[in-house]
């Protein structure tokens, strides 16, 4: 049931734009906890606006990124 409520929260999120804080692993970090994989690497510890494009297997894909996630 808490993978249910997960992915349907995530799934609210698809179109959004959220604030973010980027990680040096090529992802970010938004307020409400969510991964989201960047379409473009940009450096660590930055603030950033992420439009949320598709849910990912471990978080969120900003968009841009589907090709990549969901292959």
């Amino acid at each position: 049931m808490a993978a249910e409520k997960n992915a349907a929260f995530r799934r609210r999120m698809v179109g959004r734009t959220l604030s973010a804080v980027t990680l040096d692993n090529g992802k970010a970090l938004t307020g409400n906890y969510l991964q989201v994989h960047l379409a473009r690497p940009r450096p660590a510890n930055q603030i950033i606006d992420v439009q949320v494009g598709a849910l990912a297997p471990d978080g969120m894909a900003e968009a841009g990124v589907l090709a990549v996630i969901s292959g």
